[in-house]
């Protein structure tokens, strides 16, 4: 499996947790991002696209903001 296959499945595989989350009656999506033990462990990884990724899931915000706040988080 070819690391794009891999990185869709992972995005494809976030998006349906923030879906169940939501019908479950968990945090809503666009809560916010502090505390989200699933980023927390992509930013520990260095899995800078995938954490880009679900922090665009959890807050909303486009691409150049997500990417700024996670090459933060990475920082420490």
């Amino acid at each position: 499996m070819s690391d794009a296959e891999l990185y869709e499945l992972r995005r494809r595989t976030l998006a349906l947790e923030r879906r169940l989350d939501a019908l479950d009656g968990g945090t809503p999506a666009a809560s916010g991002p502090e505390g989200d033990a699933e980023l927390e462990r992509l930013v520990s990884e260095g899995s800078a696209m995938l954490a880009i990724v679900r922090y665009r899931d959890l807050t909303g915000v486009g691409m150049a903001e997500a990417r700024t706040a996670v090459d933060a988080l990475m920082r420490g």
